[in-house]
């Protein structure tokens, strides 16, 4: 997440599924976040299982502006800096 507007909307790069050849640059709502839901395959000593995924987020969070940093966008390396 990159902006936020302080009631439901963010704006951020998203990766669906995984597929960073799909992953852009857009806006997501807050409500859509909180109900996402990824079933993950994975392994329980030795045979396979599910596990739902879901998203945690911190209801103490505080908006913070991000004046003087750089975003670097290279689908690899993803991140603040």
């Amino acid at each position: 997440m990159f902006k936020y507007d302080g009631d439901d909307t963010f704006f951020g790069f998203v990766c669906l599924n995984g597929m960073n050849e799909f992953a852009e640059w857009g806006y997501f709502s807050f409500q859509e976040l909180k109900e996402l839901r990824v079933e993950q395959p994975i392994l329980v000593n030795g045979e396979p299982g599910m596990i739902l995924l879901e998203v945690d987020y911190d209801n103490y969070w505080e908006i913070k502006k991000s004046e003087g940093r750089h975003i670097d966008t290279r689908m690899s390396k993803t991140r603040m800096i």
